[in-house]
């Protein structure tokens, strides 16, 4: 089946995140939310890096970042991952829980210390935005983070283009992604991956049921049915998290 999205993210902007149309959207999100209603709008991605992003990554590795190490991380790590980032999602309890999950995290270290690095979860999409099962050809990428004295370096993209290679190793060629559409700093990333975006959706959460929410599909980008079907759970209530 085709798997491909053609819309650019460069034509997104159905819910603009700079200027006159985001003060507005801005205005009616904070006024629904002093009524009791949250509204978080977010693009759902697909990332397909082309040969020469990775044989860019490859060249690169041997000279910009010849003083980095990159290797997947063991529960030796992750009460490192919990001291870089101070809450309960990336607490050592949560990404234990991750690993014994069958979730992967690839690090990033500069003389043996962690300075980035990303989760990948090979079996499921399970954000609280949206969730779906994935196929044999595709990973969920997540929870992305550098340090704050490391960022400017180009390291999340390159931890990013060495994601890539390791889960092609695996037989991953196929990988989505999340990103809230107010995150400037996550949806420039985006564009520098020339990611597609398939479907923009909200999150609603009622403030006087504090374990409800449910997502909404506002608009998909050339999204084929048979994806759609998968996605379908996404109009379903969910638990809070």
């Amino acid at each position: 089946m085709n798997h491909e999205f053609t819309t650019p993210l460069t034509s997104l902007p159905v819910l603009p995140s700079k200027g006159r149309g985001a003060r507005w959207w801005k205005i009616l999100i904070g006024t629904m939310r002093r009524l009791g209603l949250q509204f978080k709008p977010f693009y759902l991605f697909l990332e397909t890096p082309t040969k020469d992003h990775l044989e860019a990554s490859w060249a690169r590795q041997d000279t910009d970042f010849a003083e980095y190490e990159v290797a997947f991380l063991g529960e030796e790590d992750m009460a490192a991952i919990a001291a870089m980032r101070r809450n309960p999602w990336s607490s050592e309890e949560a990404s234990l829980k991750r690993l014994a999950e069958g979730e992967m995290c690839l690090g990033l270290k500069h003389k043996g210390v962690i300075v980035a690095y990303s989760w990948c979860d090979l079996n499921k999409c399970d954000s609280v935005y949206i969730r779906f099962l994935l196929r044999d050809d595709e990973a969920y990428l997540r929870d992305a983070y550098t340090i704050p004295a490391f960022r400017g370096r180009g390291l999340a993209p390159y931890i990013r283009y060495r994601l890539y290679q390791e889960m092609r190793q695996l037989g991953r060629t196929k990988f989505y992604s999340i990103s809230v559409w107010s995150n400037d700093a996550a949806l420039n990333f985006k564009r520098k991956l020339d990611a597609r975006p398939i479907l923009l959706g909200t999150r609603i959460k009622v403030a006087k049921k504090q374990n409800w929410s449910a997502s909404i599909r506002l608009r998909d980008y050339g999204c084929p049915p048979f994806f759609r079907d998968r996605i379908r759970r996404l109009n379903m209530a969910r638990p809070t998290t």
